[in-house]
């Protein structure tokens, strides 16, 4: 109560080219534990300390989600997903009909890989989007999507949150061309046709699959 600080933890790689930032928090009612989304900028190889959790960054701006204690702010477990280029959780949700957490954000490296599901850059020198679920009872990725515009521009999810009834809202900002959403069939293309600049999106994605409804 007023404003008082109950805790503080921090934790990074232990290299100084670290660039560590935490862009988005959610809480997870049943757990207990509030989740906290991200990057860490640090060399390959480099090992990333957050208390008792470590993981190894594969280079480049890698996306970092921490499952933090809430009553004490003791990090429980993490995980880390990047390549060779710049990826970034901008995002995050807790859905209460899953009780799993929701992330988005973007990637440019070629691949990038969330548990058993890879996924591939729609072009050379691209950003694009990525959603995933993740379940932080078991500590792992449910699925994982990608969308965005075959061309050289920027396309990021900077936000995400939970429709209470099964569905996924995403909102962010697509670059000039066309970009796909998958859906159980032909994907959802959303369209830019403009030749610079970026057109904001909203896509409404159901939480048990992933794909556009």
């Amino acid at each position: 109560s007023a404003g008082t600080i109950n805790w503080a933890s921090t934790g990074g790689a232990t290299t100084n080219n670290d660039n560590a930032a935490g862009s988005s928090v959610c809480y997870d009612a049943i757990l207990g534990e509030i989740i906290l989304v991200g990057g860490t900028n640090s060399a390959s190889g480099s090992s990333c300390t957050y208390g008792s959790v470590n993981f190894t960054s594969t280079g480049g701006n890698d996306i970092v989600l921490l499952e933090v204690t809430a009553s004490n702010g003791t990090f429980v477990s993490g995980k880390v997903v990047g390549g060779t280029a710049t990826e970034d959780a901008l995002a995050s949700c807790y859905d209460s009909s899953t009780g799993d957490v929701f992330l988005s954000g973007y990637y440019g490296s070629g691949s990038i890989t969330f548990g058993g599901t890879t996924l591939t850059n729609s072009g050379s020198g691209t950003e694009d989007i990525f959603y995933a679920r993740y379940n932080p009872s078991t500590d792992v990725f449910t699925w994982a999507k990608s969308a965005g515009a075959n061309s050289t521009g920027s396309d990021r999810a900077r936000s995400i949150c939970s429709d209470g009834s099964g569905g996924i809202i995403i909102g962010g900002v697509i670059s000039p061309g066309t970009s796909n959403f998958p859906t159980a069939s032909s994907p959802l293309t959303l369209s830019n046709t403009r030749t610079t600049g970026g057109d904001p999106f909203l896509v409404r994605v159901d939480a048990a699959t992933g794909n556009a409804t």
